[in-house]
C-alpha cells in the first residue's frame, strides 16, 4: 500500500511546520525519513499515520482519502511504534499482547508469530515497567505486527537499543517487510544506520523535503554528499552500502 501526501500543510501552536508538502512513500519498501532536530520528521510521521490533521492538503493511502476513514477503519490498515509509549501499571508484556489480540480478533498463531519476529520471546512474563527503553521497543514492536498491519510507522525505533538490536535492524526490517508485505515508514536519526535499512531516503530540512530518492539511484550518492558533505564522509563500504561517517570537530 502507497502513502501519498498531497500538497499537505500542519501547522501547531500558531507555527508552520510542514507547507504543501507533496511526496509519496513507495508501497512495501522501507522509506526512512531523517533530518536534524526540529526539521519536522515526527510532524510528517504522524501526519502520514493519521494522528495529526493537516489544515490543507491531504494523505491517501492507495485511493482512500484517510481524512474519510473511521478511527476503526485506520487501525485495521496502520500500526506504529512511537517514542516513549505509555506504559500501563503492573501489566506484563503477555496481558498487553493478549489483550490486543482479543481486541482485534487476531488469532493466537499471528501473536505467536509477533512475539517471534519482534524477539521477545523472553520478555513475555515481565512488567513493562521493568523493562529497559530498548526491550520495551521489542514489546511495542510485538504488538504493531500482531495487528497485521499493510503499514508499519516506526520513530526512532534503534533509539535507546543495545549494538546488537542496532546491528540486526537492517535485515529485521527488510524480513518485516517482505513476511507481511509491509510499507515501512520511519524516523531514524543515525544517518548511517538510515542507509543500511532504506530502500528511499528521505532528508527533511526547515519542514521541507531536501532530498528524497531511492538509495540505489545512480546520482544518490552525489545527491547525499551534496546534503550531507559538510558533517558526513560518504563512501562506500565493501558491502556495496553507502556509509556515513561523522566528522567530529577538534
Amino acid at each position: 500500500m502507497n502513502i501519498i501526501l498531497d500538497k499537505v500543510t500542519v501547522s501547531l501552536g500558531g507555527k508552520t511546520l510542514l507547507k504543501e508538502l507533496s511526496l509519496e512513500f513507495p508501497s512495501k519498501k522501507i522509506t526512512v525519513i531523517t533530518g536534524a532536530n526540529g526539521c519536522g520528521k515526527s510532524t510528517l510521521l504522524r501526519t502520514a499515520a493519521g494522528i495529526l490533521h493537516p489544515e490543507s492538503g491531504k494523505v491517501v493511502y492507495d485511493d482512500k482519502d484517510i481524512s474519510f476513514l473511521s478511527p476503526g477503519q485506520l487501525a485495521r490498515i496502520r500500526s506504529a511504534v512511537w517514542q516513549n509509549p505509555g506504559v500501563p501499571p503492573d501489566m506484563s508484556v503477555r496481558e498487553l499482547l493478549e489483550l490486543s489480540s482479543y481486541s482485534s480478533r487476531k488469532s493466537k498463531e499471528d501473536l505467536q508469530r509477533a512475539v517471534c519476529n519482534a524477539g521477545c520471546e523472553k520478555l513475555l512474563d515481565r512488567t513493562l515497567t521493568t523493562l529497559s527503553g530498548g526491550e520495551l521497543k521489542r514489546a511495542f514492536l510485538a504488538l504493531a505486527l500482531a495487528q497485521k498491519p499493510e503499514i508499519l510507522f516506526l520513530d526512532e525505533l534503534e533509539a535507546n537499543c543495545d549494538a546488537n538490536f542496532r546491528s540486526n535492524l537492517p535485515v529485521l526490517l527488510k524480513e518485516l517487510c517482505r513476511e507481511y508485505s509491509l510499507t515501512v515508514v520511519m524516523v531514524m536519526h543515525d544517518l548511517d544506520l538510515a542507509l543500511h535499512c532504506a530502500d528511499h531516503l528521505a532528508v527533511m530540512r526547515e519542514g521541507k523535503m531536501e532530498l528524497f530518492s531511492s538509495v540505489t539511484a545512480c546520482d544518490f550518492p552525489d545527491k547525499l554528499r551534496e546534503f550531507a558533505g559538510e558533517y558526513f564522509t560518504i563512501s562506500r563500504g565493501e558491502d556495496d552500502i553507502l556509509r556515513a561517517l561523522l566528522r567530529y570537530s577538534r
